[in-house]
C-alpha cells in the first residue's frame, strides 16, 4: 500500500530560549486517511504520533484544521519564523 500526503502544514514557534516546530499531515493511505504530526525543538526528529488514524477524509481534514488552529492559538505560525 502506498500512503500519499494531500496536505502538510509546519509551524514554528519562537521566544526567549525555545524554538519548535510542528508538523501535520493529511495522508491518503488507499481509501482511509490519517493525520501524522511530527513536533519538537528545532533541528531535531522531534515526536511522532497521530490525531487520527482510518477515518473518512471530511474527519481527517476536521481533525487537521483543528491541530493547526490550537497551535496557532498557541503563537506558532507557518513557515519558518526567525523572530522572537
Amino acid at each position: 500500500m502506498t500512503a500519499t500526503v494531500i496536505q502538510t502544514t509546519t509551524l514554528y514557534y519562537r521566544e526567549g530560549s525555545s524554538d519548535k516546530f510542528y508538523t501535520a499531515a493529511i495522508v491518503d493511505e488507499g481509501g482511509s486517511y490519517s493525520v501524522p504530526f511530527n513536533y519538537g525543538r528545532r533541528n531535531t526528529t522531534g515526536q511522532f504520533g497521530y490525531k487520527a488514524q482510518s477515518v473518512s477524509l471530511a474527519e481527517a481534514e476536521k481533525q487537521f484544521e483543528a491541530v493547526i488552529n490550537e497551535k496557532q492559538g498557541k503563537g506558532y505560525e507557518v513557515g519558518p519564523h526567525w523572530g522572537g
